[in-house]
């Protein structure tokens, strides 16, 4: 899943790859698709919560999971992205990137009872939202550190 935005990352990086080295092109890359699959993911979480077009929605939530987990994986140096192995995080990268884990982790419970029932309380629902917000902060935070990297080129 590609969305507009990531598109034009993605373009713009490409773009300027002489200029940026790839490691980094590529983790921003990431950092990007990442913060806006943690939105979609939440969305598609809530919609099949509140059961509006539940079964569309698990779909797409079932697929935007597996892609954020892959995500983490590639940001950890766990995983390839275009063939390309991430170098290990940063110490500020991986500290962001843990806070990030750990949404994922507390947020998987709530997840999984939604793929199984698609039924959660208001409570748990709340509990997506919040962690939604922290795991946002965690990737603009990433964001802000990469591109202060790249600005240093």
């Amino acid at each position: 899943v590609m969305t507009l935005a990531d598109s034009l990352i993605h373009r713009i990086l490409l773009e300027y790859k002489e200029e940026i080295p790839i490691d980094l092109a590529y983790q921003i890359d990431v950092v990007g698709s990442q913060r806006t699959l943690s939105q979609k993911m939440i969305k598609e979480a809530i919609l099949v919560a509140l059961e509006f077009e539940a079964e569309a929605h698990h779909e797409m939530l079932v697929g935007s999971m597996q892609l954020f987990r892959f995500g983490l994986d590639k940001l950890a140096g766990k995983m390839m992205h275009n063939e390309h192995t991430l170098p290990a995080p940063g110490v500020e990268i991986a500290a962001q990137l843990a806070k990030a884990e750990h949404c994922w982790v507390k947020l998987q419970p709530i997840l999984k009872k939604l793929d199984q029932s698609h039924q959660v309380s208001k409570d748990e629902v709340k509990e997506l939202a919040k962690e939604a917000d922290v795991m946002l902060a965690a990737f603009d935070a990433m964001s802000d550190v990469l591109i202060k990297e790249a600005e240093l080129i």
